[in-house]
C-alpha cells in the first residue's frame, strides 16, 4: 500500500505538471491513465477506510496502471520537454522496481547540447575537481639533448636582468556531474624594456564525456599586455591558432611548424603568416601593424588529467620569436623563444569555499 501511493503521488504529479505547463498554449486533457487512477483511488481523507477498501483500491490501482499505456503516456510527456525515459525508473512507475529508482524517470538527454558548455561563467559546485599549479616559475626551454629544437640564441624577446622572472598560474575545475570543463591562466610577464604585466585569462568551458581529459588554452598577448581582440586580430575574425598537438606550441616535436588545418589552403598560410606578425619581435615592433612585428606573446596552458581524476599534469608556456615576418613557417619556429614549466598536482574537492 504504501508503495502504490507513493507510485501515485509521482504520477499525479509528473502527468499535472505536464498538463500544466501547456495550459497557456492548448485547453488541458486529462489522460487516460490519469482518469483511471483518480478514479480508482478517489476517496476523502476524512472518511476512514476498512481493510477490504483498502484491498479493493490496492487490486483496481494495479489493474489501471497499464505499463504499454502508461509508457505512451510518459515518453509523450518527455518529447515535449526534451528528455529521454529512463527504462529502470519507468519500471519504479509501473510497480516492477524499487521506489529508490523513482528519482531517475527523467534524465538529460545525452544528445542535447550541454547547457553548461561553451561558457565564461561557471562556479564549482560541491564535488568539483580543482587542479591548482600555483604561481609557477618558468625556465627557459632549450629542449636540450633533442637537437635544440627552440631557439638557443640570445634572448632577446623576454626582460632576463636580476630578479626578473616570467611566470604563470594555471586552476582547472572538473565538473563530473554537469560533464563540464574550464580553467582560467593567470600570466605575469616581462618583456624587453617593458613593465610587467599581469593577466588573467578564463578560459571558456568545454564539454566532457569520458576520461582521460587533455584539453588545451591558448591567448596571445599585444606587447602592452592586452589580449589582441577580434576587432583588433589581423584577419578582423579573430586570432587563428594551429591544430592542437602534443603541445601547447607554434613548433610540432619535430622543429617543423604547426599546422593550420580549420579553413582552405590560402586561409591556412594567413593565419600562420599572422601569428608570425603577432609574436615577432624582430626589429623595432609595432603593436597592430599588418607589415612589421607586432612583439607580442602566445600564452598556453595544458592539462592532462587520467580516468582516476587523482591527479593532473598541468603545463604553462609562453613563446615569442626573433626571426623576421618574412620567413617561411618552419624558418621561423626555429626563432621562438618558449618558457614553460609543468608540475603535477592532486586534485582538491571543492566543499563550497570559492576562491575563484
Amino acid at each position: 500500500m504504501k508503495k502504490n501511493k507513493f507510485i501515485i503521488f509521482l504520477l499525479v504529479f509528473f502527468l499535472g505538471f505536464n498538463l500544466n505547463s501547456q495550459a497557456e498554449m492548448t485547453a488541458p486533457t486529462p489522460s487516460v491513465v490519469l482518469a483511471q487512477l483518480a478514479t480508482a483511488t478517489s476517496f476523502s481523507s476524512d472518511v476512514q477506510l476498512d481493510q477490504v477498501s483498502i484491498d479493493t483500491i490496492n487490486e483496481s490501482t494495479a489493474n489501471v496502471v497499464d505499463p504499454d499505456a502508461l509508457r505512451a503516456e510518459v515518453e509523450l510527456g518527455a518529447a515535449e520537454f526534451g528528455k529521454k525515459i529512463d527504462e529502470a525508473a519507468l519500471a519504479v512507475l509501473a510497480g516492477d522496481a524499487d521506489n529508490e529508482q523513482v528519482l531517475m524517470v527523467l534524465s538529460t538527454d545525452p544528445t542535447a547540447e550541454n547547457p553548461y558548455d561553451r561558457r565564461k561563467d561557471l562556479e564549482p559546485t560541491l564535488g568539483t575537481y580543482i587542479y591548482d599549479s600555483g604561481m609557477m616559475t618558468l625556465t627557459r626551454n632549450l629542449n636540450e639533448g633533442a637537437n635544440t629544437l627552440y631557439n638557443d640564441d640570445t634572448d632577446e624577446t623576454f626582460e632576463t636582468g636580476d630578479g626578473v622572472v616570467q611566470q604563470a598560474r594555471i586552476t582547472v575545475y572538473i565538473d563530473f556531474k554537469r560533464q563540464v570543463q574550464w580553467g582560467d591562466l593567470e600570466t605575469k610577464i616581462t618583456l624587453k624594456d617593458k613593465d610587467q604585466f599581469n593577466n588573467t585569462i578564463v578560459g571558456t568551458s568545454t564539454t566532457i564525456t569520458s576520461g582521460p581529459i587533455n584539453n588545451q588554452l591558448a591567448i596571445v598577448y599585444e606587447q602592452d599586455g592586452t589580449e589582441i581582440t577580434v576587432a583588433e586580430s589581423l584577419s578582423g575574425a579573430g586570432v587563428f591558432l594551429p591544430t592542437k598537438h602534443d603541445a601547447r606550441s607554434l613548433m610540432l616535436a619535430d622543429g617543423t611548424a604547426a599546422p593550420y588545418t580549420d579553413g582552405t589552403a590560402s586561409e591556412n598560410l594567413a593565419d600562420a603568416a599572422d601569428m608570425q606578425l603577432y609574436i615577432s619581435h624582430a626589429g623595432t615592433p609595432v603593436r597592430g601593424s599588418d607589415t612589421v612585428a607586432n612583439g607580442g606573446v602566445l600564452a598556453g596552458a595544458r592539462i592532462i588529467v587520467g580516468n582516476d581524476a587523482a591527479t593532473g599534469e598541468l603545463t604553462a608556456s609562453l613563446e615569442a620569436a626573433t626571426g623576421a615576418v618574412n620567413l617561411s613557417n618552419d624558418d621561423f619556429v626555429q626563432t621562438i623563444i618558449r618558457y614553460d614549466q609543468t608540475v603535477n598536482v592532486e586534485a582538491q574537492i571543492f566543499e563550497g569555499d570559492s576562491t575563484r
